[in-house]
């Protein structure tokens, strides 16, 4: 009697395919990026429900854990009912309120952000330089906040922003505006 049969082939084939692609499918889902020699510019020291993260050289959402190194030029955001706060090595403090995005870029030590959707809030008042400047750009608008405290958020194509300490100039259009503490444009 033989044990193996030539009516098994293609069954034993197309099992074993099953498990080695199974296999390879949950090895992909866990794996953690390697971020090599990326330059960490901060790390989220709070974080409530889904938040995630692209590096610049990758294309696919990473959830991410509180006390997570964030790296130069990465983008993270909330999900709903999501909050995070992201605090950079420079000092300055980021809040992203649920359905926010921003692109994080360290250029000479000044945070440039690009905010696309969302509201955050930026802490720079306690900040090792308190003067030190935060560019955000968003909707091809320029805000450059000087050593204080300031809210933004967008609704569609606007943005508004709360000035809560220090100065700000906001540069749209050819136009600029300056901001002291206590005002708000949109």
């Amino acid at each position: 009697m033989k044990f193996w049969n030539n009516n098994w082939n293609i069954p034993a084939f197309l099992i074993f395919n099953a498990v080695l692609f199974s296999f390879l499918f949950y090895y992909d889902l866990h794996k953690n990026i390697n971020v090599g020699s990326l330059e960490t510019i901060g790390s989220v020291s709070f974080k409530l429900n889904s938040i995630q993260r692209k590096m610049e050289s990758g294309v696919v959402w990473q959830s991410i854990s509180a006390n997570t190194f964030l790296h130069n030029r990465d983008t993270v955001r909330t999900l709903p009912e999501s909050d995070m706060i992201i605090n950079l090595n420079n000092g300055t403090e980021i809040q992203l309120e649920e359905n926010s995005m921003v692109y994080l870029d360290m250029k000479d030590n000044v945070p440039n952000i690009n905010f696309d959707s969302g509201s955050i809030q930026i802490n720079n008042s306690k900040s090792a330089n308190p003067n030190q400047q935060v560019v955000i750009n968003s909707n091809n608008q320029t805000l450059k906040i000087s050593g204080g405290d300031a809210k933004i958020d967008t609704s569609g194509k606007e943005i508004n922003i709360s000035m809560e300490s220090g100065s700000a100039i906001i540069e749209s259009n050819g136009k600029t505006q300056k901001l002291n503490s206590n005002e708000m444009a949109t």
